[in-house]
């Protein structure tokens, strides 16, 4: 790498990381064969799969964390969580790697605590971190998404924005319906299988519930639950026993489910970076969805209007992160948010709309991944942002 530190590679999410410092262990491997390596990574799940993928190039692997603090003599590659890379202080590598590496990037208590430990306690012949988020930060080589799409390495993405209205209730009912429609063939899109995102559990698990009493297989996973409940329901998405996954908590980096359609981002996120790699979980190839993920926003406009600037450059950001850092709040230029935020008055305003069965979302723009608008049906109107608010206020008056 440039100066005193590794070599720092982003690749966009989907594109391959995993196999590619697999290669790289493999060829130091040639040369040194009684080298041992070292993969850092932030989770529980990822540090399973990548356990998993890296054993399918003949490597033996055991993982430290997870309740296993001891290198396996037999080991070649040692897979160990970030929060348990204390254990590792004093060893030797010949090959380090740290995967989703944007996270020793920042000043919070957690990213304080892991970089001296994986970065200095730790020491290794060859060191790289990867990720596919790292901003703004110095890259030595850059795999982007246009580059990784030219080449067919990753499925092209449609997004979905789906203005709502109302209070929370109304919002997910008209969430749960549009996902209803695009999974039982009332149109012509199908949108499973899915994963369904969430800040918060109560959230996941009511959702799928409300899911599975419309007649759509979902179950709520979040990070409490044992890891044998978390992949069985990832089997049972894959097999079709499940159409979606209601997830919280878990899921958010790392996780390849090739078969995944569709990501639907239920809740407002205020990371970039964790919005960004949520919604690339749909970029993965598959011959079953002739190689097109789709990643459905859900924002809620309020008393507000959201124009299709903002939406356009919010789109564009899904894919790139030097777009997803040009993006400001209109309001507050500070802001971390994607959008505007309600005041608690606009909140009680919002309230008094309509709650009930069979209510939609006020419009759903659908885009390419550059942000050029599809046209279809009403929403391709160009006074349609005039008729919503229109049709916000004549609610609004019915229920005063």
């Amino acid at each position: 790498g440039k100066g005193p530190r590794p070599l720092r590679m982003e690749l966009i999410c989907g594109s391959g990381k995993t196999f590619i410092y697999g290669l790289i262990i493999i060829s130091d491997r040639f040369w040194h064969p009684r080298g041992r390596s070292v993969v850092f990574v932030p989770w529980k799940d990822l540090a399973h799969q990548t356990a998993a993928m890296l054993q399918q190039f003949g490597l033996g692997v055991c993982i430290v964390g997870d309740g296993q603090t001891q290198i396996r003599k037999s080991a070649d590659v040692v897979v160990c969580l970030f929060a348990s890379a204390h254990l590792l202080k004093g060893q030797s590598f010949r090959v380090k790697i740290v995967d989703e590496a944007h996270h020793l990037r920042g000043n919070g208590t957690l990213e304080t605590a892991w970089k001296p430990q994986i970065h200095r306690s730790v020491v290794a012949a060859l060191e790289g971190d990867f990720s596919g988020t790292f901003g703004t930060q110095d890259i030595d080589w850059k795999y982007g998404f246009k580059e990784a799409l030219a080449d067919g390495v990753i499925s092209d993405l449609v997004v979905n924005v789906c203005l709502l209205t109302g209070n929370a209730t109304t919002q997910s009912h008209s969430l749960a319906n549009l996902i209803y429609a695009n999974v039982k063939g009332l149109t012509a899109e199908q949108w499973a299988p899915m994963l369904v995102f969430f800040n918060r559990v109560s959230s996941a698990t009511s959702f799928a519930t409300t899911l599975c009493k419309m007649g759509v297989p979902a179950k709520a996973v979040h990070g409490e639950m044992r890891k044998e409940e978390r992949i069985g329901a990832v089997r049972d998405l894959e097999q079709g026993g499940l159409s979606a996954i209601c997830v919280a908590r878990v899921f958010n980096e790392g996780t390849s489910i090739e078969r995944l359609r569709t990501v639907v981002i239920a809740e407002q996120r205020t990371s970039k970076i964790n919005l960004q790699q949520v919604a690339l979980r749909a970029s993965r190839t598959h011959y079953s969805k002739a190689n097109l993920g789709r990643v459905v926003i859900s924002v809620p406009m309020g008393c507000h209007i959201i124009d299709d600037q903002e939406l356009v450059e919010f789109v564009q950001g899904l894919t790139s992160v030097q777009d997803i850092n040009s993006i400001t709040d209109r309001q507050n230029r500070s802001s971390q948010k994607w959008f505007r935020h309600l005041s608690e008055r606009d909140q009680e305003d919002a309230s008094k709309l309509i709650v009930g069965e069979g209510v939609a979302p006020l419009a759903v723009r659908v885009f390419d991944h550059q942000g050029c608008p599809i046209k279809k049906g009403a929403d391709s109107d160009p006074s349609w942002l005039i008729k919503v608010r229109l049709r916000e206020l004549e609610a609004w008056r019915l229920q005063t």
